[in-house]
């Protein structure tokens, strides 16, 4: 016997054990039979006992051959093949030893590994974008909802008055859900709504909705969810087209970016503005409106009274979503992955808040004293507008539209057909591991 380093695979050749007749050989026989082949692996170091007693067809008394191939790392020993190590009388006793001193640590060992190796696989996978200070990414699985409804369609956006309000294309309607309620069911849906979109404002003792199908401005009367009346004026595809000043509601009817100014009385349209190509996400706060314009890197601030353009805010590469509070305006930048903080007084950006997750489309909403952030594999973020740092980013499956409203937040998963309620609570209370 000698000892070898730098090895992977150590024989320990070929052992012929010569075993007497009788009581003890039986036993060393049919212990023999039953053993099986076994492959253990560990951690820290590899072992494998491979076919341990492949090929032996039959178990014969007199002269038993067993070949086994131990496989470990760094130093091993390795005892010479062919002829030796007779065994006699106490065969059984000495292979037991070398099953209790060898095989069972192995075994053992390959169990604690395997439970060591399947607890890591249920873990989720830190992500290598987002905000890496200690205690900002939180597994996204961690947080629980209120409840959980399965949603009629994707919904691109998500507004909140009395009800919570979802797009429902496929029905032509748009779907009701009663926010108080303690069950995942929808309230009767507000009826021929060809292709709902843009969003809905409450405004004028009314909800106002655009419907693309057909290119209308719906006024809907709240309570009853039914519609009151429609108006022709064309509707623009962009995302949030639609907003209400102190007024006036305020549309993008065409493509091409024209502003139209509507007089909620008589449901005309009183003024229209060109603005350039590829605006949208249209919000009114701090007595102006406001509008995204991805293609120019650029938030306009519109006059309500005159409609002209009063200020282009240069901001980050791509401004998607808007959204008003704590005294601002909030852009998210979806190129570069940031998120600007413009001040109203100065129309400049006061603050660029970096997310670090580039080159992916989300959304923004305020309330409950934060500012929230879904994004595809970050379904929410939690920025203090205070300290304007990001407070919590969940990481995992999900991402869409999001919205806050009678004291929860809404927010959807576009790959799985859902919408949550969350209490801001849960989510400051959710912590990271």
């Amino acid at each position: 016997m000698y000892l070898k380093s730098g090895t992977s695979v150590v024989r320990l050749a070929t052992w012929r054990l010569n075993a007497q007749r009788g009581r003890r050989g039986r036993k060393l026989g049919n212990t023999l039979r039953v053993l099986p082949g076994a492959l253990v692996s560990c951690t820290t170091a590899k072992f494998q006992l491979s076919s341990a007693f492949k090929g032996i067809q039959e178990i014969y008394w007199e002269s038993i051959t067993v070949s086994a191939i131990l496989s470990i790392t760094g130093y091993a020993a390795i005892a010479p093949s062919g002829e030796g190590f007779h065994v006699w009388n106490h065969t059984f006793e000495a292979f037991m030893r070398i099953l209790n001193t060898i095989f069972v640590p192995l075994l053992f060992g390959a169990a604690v590994s395997g439970a060591a190796d399947l607890q890591k696989s249920k873990l989720p996978v830190i992500p290598k974008r987002g905000v890496k200070t200690p205690g900002v990414q939180i597994p996204f699985e961690n947080l629980k909802p209120e409840i959980e409804y399965a949603t009629p369609a994707n919904p691109a956006w998500i507004a909140v008055t009395d009800n919570v309000l979802l797009p429902d294309p496929a029905k032509n309607g748009i779907a009701r859900i009663d926010p108080k309620a303690k069950e995942n069911k929808f309230l009767d849906s507000i009826a021929d709504v060809s292709k709902p979109c843009g969003g809905v404002v409450n405004a004028f003792n009314f909800l106002w909705a655009a419907a693309c199908g057909d290119g209308s401005l719906l006024k809907i009367d709240a309570k009853t969810a039914k519609i009151v009346s429609k108006h022709p004026f064309g509707t623009g595809s962009a995302p949030g087209i639609l907003a209400a000043s102190s007024d006036s509601l305020w549309m993008i009817t065409d493509d091409k970016s024209t502003l139209s100014r509507i007089d909620p009385q008589q449901a005309e349209v009183v003024g229209e503005f060109r603005l350039p190509s590829g605006c949208g996400n249209l919000i009114f706060a701090e007595t102006a409106l406001w509008i995204a314009c991805a293609t120019q890197n650029k938030i306009l601030r519109i006059n309500a009274e005159s409609g002209l353009v009063e200020k282009a805010i240069d901001v980050s590469a791509q401004p998607k979503s808007l959204v008003a509070g704590e005294g601002s305006i909030w852009a998210l930048c979806a190129k570069d992955g940031k998120i600007d903080r413009i001040d109203p007084k100065t129309n400049k950006v006061s603050k660029t808040i970096d997310l670090l997750v580039p080159g992916v489309d989300g959304s923004l909403a305020f309330g409950e004293g934060a500012l929230w952030v879904s994004m595809a594999d970050f379904p929410l973020a939690r920025i203090n507008p205070q300290t304007e740092q990001v407070a919590q980013q969940f990481y995992g499956e999900g991402g869409g539209a999001i919205q806050v409203g009678q004291g929860f937040i809404w927010l959807s998963n576009t790959g799985k057909g859902t919408l949550w309620k969350i209490d801001p609570k849960r989510v400051l209370a959710t912590l990271a591991e």
